[in-house]
């Protein structure tokens, strides 16, 4: 299943089937709990892991007061379940909260009524088109706090359709989008680098971060089914035993207590600076 929509709209019947599957939706629900879900299994960064890691980044910048807007499709709205959860545990107050539409061409009341909230930093949580609607609807706002995206910001269609008004956001991702930036040491970075190149080569332009996710899905199942066989049983086994296994996405270890398998080691927090990724300052 491509998307965190898609995901749950055949969840029920994966798991009656006995079917294992390995879900490129980001919601964290898709997976919880695996006692309930023994067949399903998750290759992206998952949104309660993500937003972990924003809120440690707010933390270092003493960020305590945040309005969050986010969109009214399945990704998003696990999203915000998880903020509310997590934000108010680590001392940051979402002062206010906006919901748009998923096909909304402007944001700019919602946005609007986030800034006279006087927030710290505003988070703005969906994927795709509607991320460059923002980062432009923020600049003709003039506003002027720190913009934090979900982890669907790491594709470069945020640069190309927002422009300049996408330099300064801030996302935690993988660490595709910043490969050239990593140690050599870095477990990930020579197959991060392989599979850009080659992606690149054939479709002559850089992968967006789903584009690992897929990858890390097939290489995992191909994986499970080498080491333990190919019944369903076995496949599900298969993937719960995968340890330090290393993917464009994260480095994985899945156990039958945690199908999400993602590391946090795996997240770095990213910027976009003069229409190309980078690590922030």
């Amino acid at each position: 299943a491509m998307n965190s929509g898609s995901s749950f709209s055949i969840l029920n019947y994966v798991q009656s089937h006995k079917i294992p599957m390995i879900s490129n939706g980001a919601s964290r629900d898709i997976s919880s709990p695996p006692d309930k879900k023994r067949y399903i299994f998750q290759a992206p960064l998952t949104d309660r892991l993500v937003i972990g890691v924003i809120i440690e980044d707010m933390k270092r910048k003493e960020i305590k007061k945040i309005g969050l807007a986010n969109a009214d499709n399945a990704f998003a709205t696990s999203g915000r379940k998880q903020w509310e959860d997590l934000a108010p545990k680590a001392g940051i107050e979402i002062a206010i909260q906006q919901t748009f539409g998923g096909q909304d061409t402007d944001i700019t009341p919602q946005l609007t009524k986030i800034r006279s909230a006087n927030v710290q930093a505003i988070v703005a949580w969906t994927t795709g088109p509607l991320q460059a609607v923002i980062a432009k609807n923020v600049l003709q706002l003039g506003i002027n706090v720190p913009v934090y995206f979900s982890h669907a910001a790491a594709d470069p269609n945020l640069a190309r359709l927002a422009g300049s008004a996408s330099d300064g956001v801030l996302f935690a991702s993988s660490k595709l989008a910043v490969v050239d930036s990593l140690p050599d040491s870095d477990v990930q970075k020579e197959l991060i680098e392989k599979f850009a190149s080659e992606f690149n080569a054939k479709y002559k332009h850089a992968p967006a971060t789903f584009a690992g996710n897929g990858y890390d899905s097939v290489m995992m199942l191909a994986a499970a089914i080498e080491k333990n066989g190919d019944n369903p049983e076995q496949i599900r086994d298969g993937l719960e035993g995968l340890k330090n296994f290393a993917g464009v996405t994260a480095v994985y270890s899945f156990s039958s207590k945690d199908h999400f398998g993602a590391q946090a080691s795996s997240i770095i927090m990213t910027t976009i600076k003069d229409g190309k990724f980078a690590l922030p300052k």
